[in-house]
């Protein structure tokens, strides 16, 4: 019952904490995973691209939390706040450390919240007509394509 359920933890912060904990453990392992597999700025950009594709916005159980936590992460507390905070600067991290230092901090953060942002209003819009639009939009303008 929820009351169980709600008797481990002390408010329902904590139950989104422990939440967001988990799903960030599992979003960097699934990054991971997709970046050990670039070795240069344009296999990055591939990733980011897939990462904006139809299939990834249809599939929210199987993608990143990343994208349908955001409203929640603006609400919480200081301690949840800071650890996705080491999330985005360990993606920050690994981008820069891949690209071989080809992108710059400013590219990063922009390509990340397009896609973070691009992925949330394409999965909020009820035409998939104009999710795919967003989607294309979004690939055709990562920040991480374009000159220095």
């Amino acid at each position: 019952t929820s009351g169980a359920f709600y008797g481990h933890f002390e408010s329902k912060t904590d139950v989104l904490g422990a939440a967001l904990v988990q799903s960030f453990i599992e979003d960097q392992a699934a990054m991971d995973g997709a970046l050990s597999e670039s070795e240069t700025p344009e296999q990055l950009i591939e990733i980011m691209q897939r990462y904006l594709s139809s299939k990834h916005c249809e599939h929210v159980e199987e993608g990143c939390s990343i994208p349908p936590l955001l409203s929640d992460l603006g609400r919480a507390d200081e301690e949840t706040k800071a650890q996705f905070e080491e999330v985005i600067q360990w993606m920050v991290t690994q981008f820069e450390e891949r690209s071989q230092n080809e992108f710059t901090r400013q590219q990063i953060l922009s390509t990340l919240a397009l896609c973070f942002g691009g992925l949330s209003l394409a999965r909020a819009v009820k035409s998939p007509a104009l999710a795919r639009q967003i989607l294309s939009a979004c690939r055709k303008n990562l920040p991480i394509q374009k000159e220095k």
